[in-house]
């Protein structure tokens, strides 16, 4: 029911909420959904009632998202861990090998892999770089191929926890791209145009700094969070098992 779910805001002039949800279990409105339910805002039923649609791709399955980007899966890892087969961890492996194949299958098998919500090579009239939500089309509800792949290190670095070799793999074709400097990765290389995004946002690199001391430091970020008593208390909203079988496969 649209009661049981978050509203995106409320309409001043009219009094009345929109008529839009943060409904999607696989996005970052999760980290949200479960701080309200541990706190009392929300009742518990909230949590099963966002939508867990299920995409598959060549024998994988996985929770859809809006847009098909990895900031939408893994943005509330940074805080909230994840439990072997469960829905959400069978999720965050399908998310990375759809990604993977994603590039394989665009045509040069070389490039680096990680859309998501970046900057891209254009700018507005205030000369800074235009933003938006890149995706994959086989991770989101409707099928359809992106206007254009824009790749950032930001969104395949989050994913370090789940598959580390990938990533690290992955980092070294960045850096292949010149993709890297003095303060860190850029902020992405926009392949319709073949050059790098040379900025560095904040918030971007916040979530690699924060998933690389999950990762080198036994989850730190994650065991602070939990160890609150209110949060601790929903923690077995995260261990909800995925009602399909997994299908095991070397690779895509």
């Amino acid at each position: 029911s649209i009661l049981d779910v978050f509203s995106i805001g409320y309409d001043t002039t009219n009094y009345t909420l929109l008529p839009y949800h943060y409904n999607n279990f696989a996005s970052e409105a999760r980290l949200t959904s479960f701080l309200t339910i541990a706190q009392g805002d929300a009742p518990y039923k909230h949590w099963f009632c966002l939508d867990k649609t299920l995409v598959q791709y060549k024998g994988y399955k996985g929770v859809a998202s809006w847009y098909g980007t990895l900031f939408e899966y893994f943005m509330p890892l940074i805080f909230l861990p994840t439990y072997k087969h469960t829905l959400m961890d069978e999720t965050y492996s399908f998310a990375i090998r759809a990604q993977r194949a994603f590039m394989r299958n665009s045509g040069d098998g070389d490039m680096p892999w990680g859309i998501s919500e970046t900057a891209y090579n254009e700018l507005d009239d205030a000369q800074n770089y235009k933003y938006h939500a890149f995706g994959v089309p086989y991770l989101k509800f409707q099928n359809t191929t992106p206007d254009r792949i824009v790749i950032s290190p930001y969104s395949s670095l989050m994913a370090i926890g789940v598959d580390d070799r990938a990533v690290y793999e992955n980092m070294q074709r960045f850096k292949g791209l010149g993709m890297y400097d003095e303060f860190g990765f850029f902020e992405s290389y926009d392949e319709e145009d073949h050059v790098s995004v040379k900025a560095h946002y904040a918030h971007h690199q916040g979530m690699i700094l924060a998933s690389l001391a999950n990762y080198l430091c036994d989850h730190c970020l994650q065991l602070c969070f939990m160890q609150e008593p209110a949060m601790k208390s929903m923690e077995t909203l995260l261990k909800e098992k995925a009602q399909v079988k997994p299908y095991i496969e070397s690779k895509i």
